[in-house]
């Protein structure tokens, strides 16, 4: 273990967590889930591979907390739409917002991430898709406050909503470079095609 020059040993581990989880996240995106074994991550550290078990029991557990980490600050920020917009058809427009807003973010390369954890264990694809699925509920929890549609309307359309908004980020992630459409132009056809989904009565 490398001498400890942080002020205790809690702040030691983790700050050495924090450069563990860094240094994995990069590596899981530029060489991939199966190129990265505990060796390769030892090594970029300048540990024993032996010291990384005092860390985390092997990869897939180093995988789940990079995303868990990546994701936080997104989850957070859909979890507080609820509290924000008391209007459910403004906490809808909010959430496309954000789905929007964050394929253009930084923080938009954990869905690199994401797309290793498919090689994980099932167990912690379990958990990853959990993760993945939490801006789902607060999506339907806002269907739900609208009196037009029923519980299981409201089940259905959240996922329906939340595809279209994934296919929308990815379409901006894809372009980036070209910049054919811009993220409000994205942002705009996205809201419409929700509004007239959710708007729509027999």
């Amino acid at each position: 273990m490398p001498r400890i020059e942080a002020d205790s040993v809690a702040e030691h581990v983790r700050q050495q967590t924090e450069r563990l989880l860094d240094m994995s996240s990069l590596l899981f995106k530029t060489k991939g889930y199966h190129a990265t074994d505990m060796g390769v991550i030892a090594a970029k550290m300048g540990l024993a591979r032996s010291s990384l078990y005092r860390y985390y029991p092997n990869k897939d557990h180093i995988l789940l907390a990079c995303i868990s980490r990546d994701m936080a600050p997104l989850l957070d920020a859909f979890a507080a739409l609820t509290e924000n917009y008391t209007d459910p058809n403004e906490r809808v427009v909010a959430w496309l917002n954000l789905q929007i807003d964050s394929a253009r973010s930084p923080d938009c390369a954990s869905m690199a991430l994401m797309s290793e954890s498919r090689y994980a264990g099932s167990e912690f694809q379990t958990e990853i898709m959990a993760l993945h699925q939490q801006p789902g509920h607060v999506l339907e929890q806002a269907l739900g406050e609208l009196d037009h549609l029923t519980a299981s309307e409201a089940q259905l359309l959240a996922k329906m909503i939340a595809g279209m908004s994934h296919a929308a980020m990815m379409h901006l992630m894809d372009q980036a470079s070209s910049g054919l459409q811009s993220s409000n132009q994205v942002r705009d056809l996205l809201r419409k095609a929700v509004e007239r989904i959710i708007g729509a009565r027999e």
